[in-house]
């Protein structure tokens, strides 16, 4: 879970640091604004689904062209989350609170930005769907509890 210190540090990291960067065009309806995607998580009451790549990361341009260009996927990720496309170079104040290490990088964030799973390196379908569905599980325990913390 998140401390209030990493939240307070991650609210302002968002406040500073948009990302500006183009997301790649694979079918998925990435939002560039983690505030305005926060905004959309809470009017449709969905978790937002961050994915930390860059220009010159090779193994972030496979999985966009794999992974995150499969239909199926593309559908449930524009179906149930709210996706983010961040530029890991453009976005180190964000990277650094949610302790990105390494990237590509998922992250699976509540409203609330408690992270509620995590997939860091590439990944191909099965295991990228066993992530978002922890996520998925994760929120669906956050919300029908009323608590932000997951036991």
């Amino acid at each position: 879970m998140f401390s209030r210190i990493a939240m307070a540090a991650l609210t302002f990291a968002v406040c500073v640091a948009i990302s500006n960067a183009s997301p790649p065009k694979n079918g998925i309806n990435w939002e560039t604004d983690l505030l305005k995607a926060r905004s959309k998580a809470l009017q449709t009451g969905r978790p937002i689904l961050i994915v930390f790549g860059a220009e010159w990361c090779t193994f972030c341009k496979k999985m966009e062209n794999t992974t995150l260009s499969e239909k199926e996927m593309v559908g449930v990720i524009n179906k149930r989350f709210v996706p983010v496309h961040l530029d890991f170079d453009k976005s180190k104040p964000i990277a650094n609170a949610l302790e990105v290490k390494g990237i590509p990088s998922s992250i699976v964030i509540s409203t609330e930005a408690d992270v509620l799973s995590r997939k860091d390196g590439f990944a191909k379908s099965g295991d990228y769907y066993k992530i978002l569905s922890k996520g998925l599980r994760a929120h669906q325990i956050q919300t029908t509890s009323g608590s932000r913390e997951i036991k």
